[in-house]
């Protein structure tokens, strides 16, 4: 939290629940969990475009963009055959 203030991260009037869903979202992208950052946008009632704008300029700042494993589709075929109803 000191590294952002002393970079002057965190901007007058943005809200704190960006910031801390896209830490979040990053976090979970580096245990390869199968959450997309529209499920953070859902639950949390955000809109999505202002959350990936958060979410992107993390990445970049903090030089995870490199880093962040990309998320593997297989992960997210049990949970959309659960969503259809398939079984």
């Amino acid at each position: 939290m000191r590294y952002a203030d002393n970079c002057n991260f965190f901007k007058k009037g943005k809200r704190i629940e960006l910031y801390a869903a896209a830490a979040l979202y990053i976090t979970l992208r580096f245990q390869k969990a199968p959450y997309l950052l529209i499920d953070f946008s859902d639950k949390m009632g955000i809109k999505m475009f202002p959350l990936a704008r958060c979410y992107l300029k993390m990445s970049k700042k903090f030089g995870f963009q490199q880093e962040l494993p990309l998320i593997d589709p297989s992960l997210l075929i049990h949970r959309y055959c659960k969503m259809m109803n398939l079984g």
